[in-house]
């Protein structure tokens, strides 16, 4: 494992990477993590379990999928409900399931630039306006089509329903079902001094801002935005992902009601996708070695996170991978999958030959 990590570093992959393997036995969580590489490269600041990473679409899922369960539980969000007046056909459930037949992804950004407001909040209103506007490309509920632009949307929406800005509520949320420490927003409109004094990974020179990003959001859409979004935005450290990642293992092989009894539904979800959740392709990142009942995400930056709760004769297990691949460039998607594949193929060996998991 070690190796595959310290090649990834010298072939530039990418400039350093954390990763753990998290595996629930006799219901305690065991886990083995592993370093390798700097901040970036000539850096003497090696990557250790405090190391900040921009975490990308890792926000759709830890952020905005809780935010929507606890909205949900609430009843102040419904999954069938369609309140998008110039999307009448589209629901929550097909932006949580990505099947709203909304674009992947578009240049919002430069409409807030246009209008000079970027890393403002009025900068966040004018790309979400500019969201909204955006036309659907299919219809809905029919294919599985990713997209940024649905959870930009329901970001805001969840603002609304729950009455506070998203990086106060997910910090509220966080901190009551784990804990959460360092794992958060980093707003770029709000002590954006602060924004470098931690050991942050950075994601190199920014191709839309053509600037050298550290502990900005590299979404272009979320840094218009101020950094905080449905879609993008969080950061955060090895210690937190894995507290997050156990919290929402507890919540699907759990029986606790409330927030959690509704991730359980949405990643049991009978359509053709989970809701909140991504699942395994065959050929992808995780591709055979993990079970069908595994749900997680990837984030661009290079990070992925999945959960399965299948693991280990039911025990369940959880697989986190941080890194900043696009110091590189952002063309870089074969060689992180790669990396991925590699790292899931021989976690999910250690996991089911029961290799002490916690004891190196």
């Amino acid at each position: 494992m070690q190796s595959i990590f310290d090649n990834a570093v010298r072939d530039d992959v990418t400039p350093g990477v954390a990763a753990s393997i998290l595996l629930f036995k006799n219901h305690q969580t065991n886990a083995s993590d592993f370093f390798s590489g700097n901040l970036e490269p000539g850096s003497p600041i090696e990557i250790n379990q405090r190391t900040i990473y921009d975490l990308a679409s890792l926000t759709k899922l830890i952020s905005t999928t809780l935010l929507s369960a606890i909205a949900v539980d609430l009843g102040k969000l419904g999954i069938d409900e369609k309140p998008w007046p110039l999307w009448p056909e589209v629901s929550v459930a097909h932006i949580l399931s990505h099947t709203s037949g909304l674009v992947a992804w578009l240049p919002l950004y430069k409409e807030a630039i246009a209008q000079n407001v970027q890393c403002t909040p009025k900068g966040e209103e004018v790309v979400v306006n500019a969201a909204l506007a955006s036309k659907p490309i299919a219809p809905a509920g029919v294919e599985f089509l990713y997209s940024d632009i649905g959870y930009i949307a329901l970001g805001s929406l969840l603002q609304q329903r729950l009455g506070d800005r998203l990086d106060v509520l997910f910090a509220d949320a966080a901190h009551r079902f784990w804990g959460n420490k360092n794992l958060q927003y980093r707003c770029l409109y709000e002590n954006p001094k602060e924004i470098l004094r931690d050991p942050i990974a950075p994601t190199g020179e920014n191709p839309w801002f053509k600037q050298n990003f550290c502990g900005q959001v590299h979404d272009p859409n979320c840094y218009a935005m101020g950094g905080i979004s449905g879609h993008a935005g969080l950061f955060g450290d090895l210690v937190d992902v894995k507290n997050a990642a156990v919290f929402f293992l507890s919540a699907l092989k759990g029986d606790q009601l409330g927030a959690c009894a509704v991730l359980r539904d949405f990643a049991a979800y009978g359509g053709p996708h989970p809701l909140g959740f991504d699942k395994p392709t065959p050929g992808g990142s995780t591709d055979n070695f993990l079970s069908i009942k595994s749900v997680g995400h990837l984030g661009f930056t290079g990070t992925s996170l999945w959960i399965d709760p299948l693991a280990r004769q039911g025990q369940g297990a959880c697989y986190i991978l941080l890194s900043n691949r696009v110091y590189f460039g952002i063309d870089s998607n074969e060689a992180i999958t790669e990396l991925r594949r590699s790292f899931h193929r021989i976690a999910s060996e250690m996991v089911e030959a029961d290799l002490s998991i916690g004891d190196m």
